[in-house]
């Protein structure tokens, strides 16, 4: 009797490892069905393709519109004609009564250039631009034509701690809605603009005009630690220049004011913070030790001086000039300039870094400035914004770059996209004297991946 009953349990076991979803053949199933979708979506894209290529030749090398009419095409139309054109192909080619299959995997093209791949519990859908006729993909879901994500979605400590997740990955963070109208400069600031009037704080820090969450976008992986789990990330693309600091309030002020502006872009949904980017955020990851070129001590005989606990600029009176002596290291001194690898951002950027530059008969407190992909003393290398007692004009608008701490608990998935990239295409062209080749400029499709929020 006991014999029998071992044998039934076992045999339980054996049925639903054979037949559960996490069994082997329903796994085997899934890996096919994707595998044919991955088939089909190589069919479309080189069908599309070809398309796109043809459209280019009609309407950028003989000037032409895509419909047969013979008509010349306009330049602010040859991009609609050329989406026109391959999204007609496309649903020519994949319209439901043609009923066209890859494996398991079923394709359908719709007139407004949808397009639907699906198996029975896998689907892909991807859209053929209006302007410009690029094909871009949306990401696998699972349950067949309904939503959901593929289940390999793990959450942001899981994939730091276990090294999945790296430096200069992009992701995809939404920062939000977030303006600089709802947020408060500190002392020394001031508010330029009518959209910001209003605050009417004093001088020091100036921000001409409001800067919108949006202004940041393109955003990778700054900083992973794998022992806490903390992911940092920051954007590649910032498109305002609107702070400016200057003078001593704006030298004093310049950390407080840099993590306000940057706060705008904290998204509670996906991140437990943001502040502004440091000079020490790139040499912490990439183990640099600046190279001080300071000599010292030296003995400084002025009304302004240095603040032994924060570094900022104190002053003793008019009238007055302590002696007071400083020694090297009360100064980062003036450090090679530093190149940081794989990252370059077109603004002229605010670093939260400040130098104090003593000599012998000077002293000057900056901001460090970060331009493309190095990182400088001061406003391009020239004076700080205040320099034995006198306001500093080398001061300027720039940007702010904002570093987001994102939630250990938010999930992220790996997934691919195409991206529309521009380039020159040689393409060849009947002419009476035989075939000629001319380069047109095209836009084509690469496949890039990137950390998607669940």
């Amino acid at each position: 009797m006991i014999t029998i009953i071992v044998l039934l349990i076992l045999a339980g076991v054996t049925i639903a490892q054979l037949t559960g979803t996490d069994s082997a053949p329903a796994k085997a199933n899934e890996a096919k069905q994707k595998n044919d979708i991955g088939a089909a979506k190589d069919q479309v894209y080189l069908f599309a393709s070809n398309a796109q290529t043809e459209a280019y030749e009609i309407v950028y090398v003989k000037g032409k519109k895509t419909d047969n009419s013979g008509e010349d095409v306009s330049a602010g139309d040859a991009s609609s004609q050329v989406g026109a054109y391959v999204r007609t192909q496309v649903y020519e080619e994949y319209k439901v009564e043609k009923n066209k299959k890859v494996g398991l995997a079923s394709i359908v093209a719709t007139e407004d250039g949808q397009i639907t791949i699906s198996t029975t519990d896998v689907t892909e859908t991807g859209e053929i631009a209006a302007l410009g006729g690029a094909l871009s993909w949306n990401g696998i879901t699972t349950g067949g034509s309904g939503g959901g994500t593929s289940g390999n979605a793990k959450t942001v400590q899981e994939l730091a701690q276990s090294g999945a997740i790296q430096r200069w990955d992009r992701i995809n963070y939404n920062p939000g809605n977030g303006t600089t109208a709802s947020i408060n400069l500190p002392d020394g600031a001031k508010i330029e603009g009518t959209k910001l009037a209003s605050l009417n704080l004093p001088a020091g820090a100036s921000l001409d005009g409001t800067i919108n969450a949006s202004d940041a976008s393109n955003w990778v992986v700054l900083d992973v630690n794998e022992t806490t789990g903390e992911v940092l990330i920051i954007p590649t693309t910032v498109s305002h220049t609107l702070l400016g600091l200057s003078g001593k309030d704006g030298y004093n002020n310049a950390i407080q004011a840099l993590n306000a502006v940057a706060g705008v872009y904290l998204n509670p949904a996906y991140a437990t913070s943001a502040r502004s980017l440091t000079a020490e955020d790139f040499f912490e990851v990439e183990n640099y030790t600046p190279n001080g070129k300071v000599a010292g001590p030296f003995t400084w005989n002025h009304r302004y001086g240095i603040d032994d606990n924060n570094l900022n600029i104190i002053d003793a009176g008019e009238g007055n000039a302590p002696s007071r002596t400083y020694a090297s290291t009360q100064t980062t001194g003036v450090f090679d300039n530093y190149n940081i690898e794989n990252f370059n951002i077109e603004r002229q950027c605010w670093l939260a870094s400040r130098r104090i530059d003593v000599t012998s008969n000077e002293c000057t407190f900056e901001v460090l400035l970060l331009s493309g992909s190095r990182i400088y003393c001061g406003f391009g290398g020239m004076l700080g914004l205040w320099t034995n007692g006198t306001e500093s004009t080398s001061g300027g608008n720039m940007a702010v770059i904002p570093v987001v701490t994102l939630k250990p608990e938010i999930k992220l998935e790996k997934v691919q996209r195409e991206i529309e990239v521009e380039r020159e295409k040689e393409v060849e062209v009947e002419t009476p004297g035989g075939v000629e080749y001319q380069y047109v400029t095209v836009t084509e499709t690469e496949v890039e991946e990137e950390w998607e929020i669940k």
